[in-house]
């Protein structure tokens, strides 16, 4: 036969046109698959939104949603709790992706990120001795030796190394240190760089630089030896007087910051008085989720890691608000016995307020600096712990120095413990927010700290032939 009268092609010309018919719808297919991908992910992406706008508009906005990990991103700024402004933020940070980079960095964020960073500070372990039993004959050389490491939130750190044998003055200890951050050897000076207890003493320092954790070997070399004619109220283990235990010490001081940081809620001072006569707890109430608010309406204080803990809170419920009188409380406390050592001297305290705060200066043992920044928490000021109360502090420090009170009794952080802590009195700017919303009271105290480890050693008295 000819041609197909409905096709007018050749049975080949068929093959070819459903070739290319097959081709076409293949190529359309995959086309449309894409397009239907494509959809897919803009409907989740508004299915998405509309979620997250309905679940923050009932909930009350950031504070009272996110959870304490994701607070530390676009919560940190205390700003916007509505579904507007974490709408308006996230946009912001497309548009600004630096924002986000500003944020991850802030005051409170540091403090969470080191919160739980026991190996910050310095920590001295593992003395041995040349000798083992730790009985050395007089004159023979007493070498004693441990290990140090070192981290610390500081740019740069100091610790200073020494070695002392108790009632032991008539020579003077070789200090040899390695690893990394040795530094040349500082002999003490009376009355100015003297260590430790105030007496001539030479010692060794080493540089902590921060983020970078340093780890050193200590060794202490008396290579005279001990005689115990040149040792002072020594304790003899006989009548004899030929077997005397000395206490042996390898000390570390060191520079130490620790950081703290509280919210302080505060809203409408008519709104809060509807709600609490509606009997309702106005956190509850706007669904605020904040681990350090507490069932009374106080809220506790955050700080970073360290030997000493920095407490700044009021003890006064919250939300705050314009119409009443309330105290923000400072106070030093010891971190634990994972930092072994106590307090010698404090150098510096501050607390930094925000513009929504106003300290009664005449009722406050801060007073104002002349320094002050506005970052995304708004303007802050900075207040200094008065000179009076550190110089009380120290003289603590100093007379349980003085009378060896840590050893075997209360040390400087335990004495402190005894004293009030520091107060301010304050009150609120005027606020308009209906609900809950939050600044913070921030803190940061600089302090040397000493630790150390000891042995006793015996010193026998060596016979003449």
């Amino acid at each position: 036969m000819g041609d197909n009268w409905f096709t007018r092609a050749p049975q080949g010309g068929v093959r070819e046109r459903a070739g290319t018919v097959v081709g076409r719808a293949k190529a359309i297919s995959g086309f449309n698959l894409l397009l239907r991908i494509l959809m897919w992910i803009i409907t989740l992406l508004i299915v998405a939104a509309v979620v997250a706008f309905i679940y923050f508009a009932f909930s009350g906005g950031l504070a009272g949603s996110l959870t304490t990990e994701a607070e530390t991103g676009l919560e940190e700024t205390g700003a916007g709790r509505s579904a507007v402004g974490f709408f308006k933020d996230i946009f912001g940070i497309i548009v600004n992706p630096e924002k986000a980079v500003a944020r991850a960095g802030t005051f409170e964020t540091t403090v969470r990120d080191n919160k739980d960073r026991e190996e910050l500070g310095v920590f001295l372990d593992g003395l041995t001795f040349n000798v083992k039993n730790k009985v050395f004959e007089e004159s023979r050389r007493v070498v004693g030796r441990a290990s140090l490491k070192s981290e610390s939130l500081l740019d740069t750190a100091t610790v200073r190394i020494g070695c002392d044998i108790k009632g032991y003055t008539a020579t003077k200890p070789n200090i040899i240190l390695s690893g990394s951050g040795v530094t040349s050897a500082f002999t003490a000076i009376s009355g100015t760089a003297s260590l430790f207890d105030r007496s001539d003493r030479d010692y060794k320092e080493i540089i902590v630089f921060k983020g970078r954790p340093s780890i050193n070997s200590v060794l202490c070399e008396y290579k005279e030896g001990i005689k115990l004619s040149d040792v002072a109220g020594a304790f003899f283990e006989s009548t004899e007087r030929k077997l005397a235990a000395l206490k042996f010490s390898i000390i570390a001081a060191y520079d130490f910051e620790t950081d703290a940081f509280s919210r302080a809620y505060y809203m409408d001072n008519k709104a809060l008085e509807n709600i609490l006569l509606q009997g309702e707890d106005p956190f509850k109430k706007f669904s605020i989720k904040d681990p350090l608010i507490q069932a009374d309406g106080i809220v506790k204080s955050e700080n970073t890691a360290g030997p000493i803990s920095l407490y700044i809170a009021s003890p006064d419920a919250q939300p705050f608000t314009e119409d009443n009188i309330y105290f923000l409380e400072v106070g030093l406390k010891t971190a634990g016995a994972k930092w072994k050592g106590d307090l010698r001297q404090l150098n510096k305290l501050e607390v930094h307020i925000p513009s929504e705060v106003v300290i009664d200066e005449e009722n406050c043992d801060l007073e104002r600096s002349n320094e002050g920044y506005n970052d995304e928490a708004g303007l802050i000021e900075v207040y200094n712990l008065k000179q009076e109360h550190i110089d009380r502090i120290n003289e603590v420090c100093s007379k349980t120095v003085e009378e060896e009170a840590g050893v075997f009794g209360p040390t400087c952080l335990d004495r402190l413990r005894d004293e009030p802590n520091f107060l301010c009195q304050f009150s609120m700017q005027e606020a308009s927010n209906v609900e809950p919303e939050f600044t913070y009271f921030r803190g940061k105290v600089w302090y040397v700290f000493e630790t150390s480890v000891a042995d006793t050693i015996k010193i026998l008295k060596r016979e003449l032939a």
